[in-house]
């Protein structure tokens, strides 16, 4: 699943992919792609990009996830147990404008 969002522009952004809910959660450093065919390449989850147009993009990908059978159809678990979310701070606030990505973007 790819998720985009605009930030402000020159905004410094800080990723992390975490699991945990009441514990401390554990976390994992997301990292910037150098340019959007090394993001769409990533199959981890721990990289990110964003556009000219400050517009972040992310995988969100949880690599711990299963797959269960259910009649004719292959699904993921929805819901696991350990709580993964995506935690993202910025240096910056204010108004962005609606900056959604072309239809053929990831072509």
């Amino acid at each position: 699943l790819l998720f985009a969002t605009p930030y402000p522009a020159g905004a410094q952004l800080t990723i992390e992919r975490c699991r945990g809910k009441d514990e401390v959660p554990v976390c994992e450093g997301v990292v910037m792609a150098a340019d959007k065919q090394e993001f769409l390449a990533d199959a981890t989850g721990l990289k990110a990009f964003v556009n000219s147009e400050g517009v972040l993009f992310l995988r969100l990908l949880d690599v711990l996830n299963v797959w269960f059978e259910y009649g004719a159809a292959h699904v993921l678990k929805n819901m696991p147990d350990d709580y993964p979310y995506y935690g993202i701070t910025s240096d910056k606030a204010g108004e962005v404008g609606m900056h959604l990505p072309v239809e053929d973007w990831m072509a």
